[in-house]
């Protein structure tokens, strides 16, 4: 506080420190505070040096106006070198000029308003927009205004203590874009998505009319390619995933990774579900296309689960979660599809999540089993070859089919400790037949094999540790492996492979012909059996088409050294195709259905020795009495 000839001048500043959400500090400021000025003289120009030393060396920039407030406004009377500094003009410049001169196209007029307002009715004005320097570069600048009277109480100038915060709004702005944005898309992350959402929510609220879709997507695969090539390989993939998403979108849309593979997408203002489907159907095209990355070529479609706020969301939380139930929806599907969300969904969803908790139960107290299907000879019409099958049993529920259970295995990673359940108990019994049931020729045991086990580090030593434990021979193994799942895969599962075979186990590709094989790739893998899928088979007595195709699955095999199993045999007319066709094996409902081993032990002990008439009739008999849990 100075007094001088009747002039009281008070200026107060403190420096802030600033902190973010972890209370980090992120900045320091000097805000700005009220202070008094007392003029008796009603001449601004009349007051003695020492007030101009003192304004011109503060280092907050200071205007000093006239009082008139209608257009075209007060007259600048006074500024400081900081103002300079700040501004780029001189006083020269701006004597005699109004403030105008600082605003621009940016400038909120809605703050220019109050301004004018709240210093009309006498207030100090404090206030913050965006002004222009000389040179037309912008900046923020905060305001502090306050009148100046005279001895009579008259507002005869306006003081204005004004600060470049531009570099704190950038800082601040950092920060939430950091918070906000996914760093490897440079999307919005789960939080910016959320704020988005809330805002769509709230707008639903205030107006009935306004529509909007959230569609929640999430890449089909997208953790074996990862887990194949690398995590650079499948970073790649999700740049250039998200890429081509806002491609397919609208400016006024929102796109968000809310993490790993999974995606958001807030269609604002739609006017009915067709607009939506269309958008999913274009995300659908796009991302069918294959991704070329580096020297991978890679197919990764998507699974899209919608929701709508016609269904009228009171929280983020709900919209989200039913979106989540459509996007399992589409998976369960098939993949590469999309769902809309109803009311079912929901009931389905927590049926699925009670069943999840159920399996784990199914692992820890052993109520799962495995069941065995024969695989034919046809060229001597003997038994040789059996699939393993697991079956769950549930103690309320009754026997559940593998495809209820088997993907919730996969998403949850229990198909590890299942699969490896699985083959210690397969090889067990194959020791036991090969044993107690002496044959001739050579017997196997087909084991399906989950890609996920394939690719998790140290399979190839647990294997030959089964081996080892069930003193199973390695030539009585053989593990099928599915077409798509191989179909994206790399040299290190190549190398898994040939290792597997080098331990003597056999290899087998199913579901052939439903994938995407590249053929000139198909040669280098170290396969030795093709197993037709049932599609082929079941049609291709009807359909000259199928008959076709299946006829050059075996002969391709046949040329690449590999024999041949037919799945899905169901008839007398397709036994007889694939013998003539010059198939090695078939197994389906008309040679005999899946049995437990009880009903599989008498089957081997009743076909040691039969004639080849005999032989076939005792198949058909078992295949229509056999064991069914």
């Amino acid at each position: 506080m100075k007094r001088h000839q009747g002039v009281y001048l008070s200026i107060q500043q403190k420096e802030l420190l600033n902190y973010n959400d972890n209370e980090n500090e992120i900045s320091r400021t000097t805000p700005l505070e009220p202070f008094s000025l007392n003029f008796p003289n009603p001449s601004i120009m009349d007051e003695p040096h020492w007030l101009t030393h003192t304004l011109d060396n503060t280092t907050d920039a200071i205007v000093i106006t006239t009082s008139y407030l209608d257009y075209p406004g007060p007259e600048i009377v006074y500024v400081n070198k900081a103002f300079s500094k700040m501004t780029g003009y001189t006083r020269e410049d701006v004597l005699g000029r109004t403030p105008r001169i600082l605003q621009g196209p940016k400038t909120n007029h809605q703050v220019l308003q109050r301004l004018r307002r709240e210093l009309s009715q006498g207030k100090v004005f404090k206030g913050t927009t965006i002004n222009y320097r000389k040179d037309g570069t912008e900046f923020y600048n905060k305001w502090l205004i306050e009148p100046i009277r005279n001895a009579r109480g008259e507002i005869t100038h306006y003081l204005s203590i004004q600060q470049d915060i531009t570099d704190d709004k950038r800082a601040k702005a950092r920060l939430v874009y950091n918070s906000n944005s996914d760093i490897l898309t440079g999307l919005l992350n789960r939080f910016g998505a959320l704020e988005k959402l809330q805002e769509a929510v709230n707008r639903s609220k205030s107006y009935p009319d306004y529509l909007f879709a959230i569609l929640l997507l999430d890449l089909d695969r997208f953790k074996l390619i990862n887990d194949s090539w690398g995590h650079q390989v499948g970073d790649q993939l999700l740049q250039n995933v998200a890429q081509r998403l806002q491609h397919c979108l609208r400016p006024t849309d929102t796109i968000a990774r809310l993490g790993g593979d999974e995606f958001l997408i807030l269609l604002n203002n739609i006017q009915d579900l067709a607009q939506v489907s269309q958008v999913a159907d274009r995300i659908q095209q796009q991302l069918n296309l294959p991704f070329v990355l580096g020297s991978h070529e890679v197919f990764s479609t998507t699974s899209i689960g919608i929701a709508l706020s016609s269904t009228g969301y009171q929280q983020t939380e709900d919209i989200l979660r039913d979106a989540d139930t459509a996007l399992y929806r589409a998976k369960a599907q098939g993949k590469a599809c999309y769902a809309i969300f109803n009311k079912t969904m929901h009931h389905r969803a927590l049926e699925r999540l009670q069943l999840e908790n159920d399996l784990r139960r199914a692992v820890e107290y052993h109520q799962l089993q495995l069941d065995y299907q024969p695989i034919l000879n046809l060229k001597n019409n003997r038994i040789e070859g059996f699939e393993a099958l697991v079956r769950w049993h549930h103690p309320t529920k009754g026997l559940i089919a593998p495809d209820q259970f088997i993907t919730i295995a996969e998403e949850t990673g229990m198909i590890r400790s299942i699969g490896e359940w699985v083959l210690k108990k397969a090889c067990k019994i194959a020791q036991l037949w090969e044993t107690n049931f002496p044959y001739e020729g050579e017997r196997f045991m087909s084991v399906n094999l989950s890609i996920y086990q394939l690719t998790e580090p140290g399979f190839v030593e647990r294997v030959a540790s089964i081996l080892q434990q069930t003193q199973c021979s390695p030539h009585w193994l053989r593990l099928e492996i599915t077409e798509s799942a191989l179909m994206n895969q790399d040299e290190t599962t190549m190398s898994v492979l040939t290792q597997l075979r080098d331990l003597g186990i056999k290899l087998c590709i199913d579901d052939f012909g439903t994938g995407y094989s590249s053929l000139s790739r198909l040669y280098y893998f170290p396969i030795q059996t093709l197993k037709i899928d049932r599609s082929f088979v079941t049609g291709m007595t009807q359909s000259m088409g199928q008959g076709k195709i299946a006829e050059a699955i075996i002969d391709l095999a046949h040329n690449l050294g590999m024999d041949v199993v037919a799945e899905g045999v169901e008839t007398a007319d397709s036994l007889e195709t694939l013998r003539h066709l010059g198939c090695e094996y078939a197994q389906g409902y008309w040679i005999a259905q899946p049995a437990n081993q009880r009903a599989i032990e008498q089957l081997l002990a009743e076909d040691s020795d039969h004639s080849y008439t005999r032989r076939e009739h005792l198949l058909k008999n078992h295949s229509r009495q056999i064991y069914k849990p």
